[in-house]
């Protein structure tokens, strides 16, 4: 019976291009094959994140809001990888970047963005500016520094 079939067995295996090399190989062993998905910790496991406001606020630096409230400020020069960026990793290029809500992300042309989920699991650039402040509040004078007159 021909794959695609209204009538094909359940057990029928999906065509050969529609799995990774490595699921291709474990399904010849055994004749059959099981999908594990395994979300990133910090991810949505019931949706896609969707990005529906984005600011530019530093070099580098974009303030986003998702659907489910969470906002944050992220610094993309990492992410800025590829020709496909190039006219993007200066400040008058980068300031170019908007929302697409039809993507659900952040675009600087119709070939340069980057996914939700990856925005969505990069850490928060203000949290890590105060836990700076604060270890820095936090020492005490050293040992070998004393007050005596």
């Amino acid at each position: 019976m021909p794959y695609g079939s209204a009538f094909a067995p359940i057990h029928t295996q999906p065509p050969p291009y529609a799995m990774p090399d490595v699921l291709r190989e474990w399904a010849h062993r055994s004749n059959s094959f099981t999908v594990v998905v395994r979300f990133p910790k910090g991810l949505p496991k019931d949706r896609v994140p969707v990005v529906v406001h984005a600011r530019v606020c530093g070099p580098f630096s974009v303030f986003l809001v998702f659907d489910d409230g969470v906002s944050k400020q992220v610094n993309l020069e990492r992410r800025l990888k590829g020709p496909v960026f190039k006219p993007f990793r200066n400040a008058e290029g980068f300031a170019k970047l908007r929302v697409d809500h039809e993507c659900g992300t952040i675009v600087w042309s119709d070939q340069a963005d980057i996914s939700p989920e990856t925005l969505y699991l990069l850490p928060d650039e203000r949290e890590s500016t105060r836990e700076s402040k604060t270890r820095s509040r936090r020492r005490k004078p050293g040992k070998g520094s004393s007050s005596a007159a």
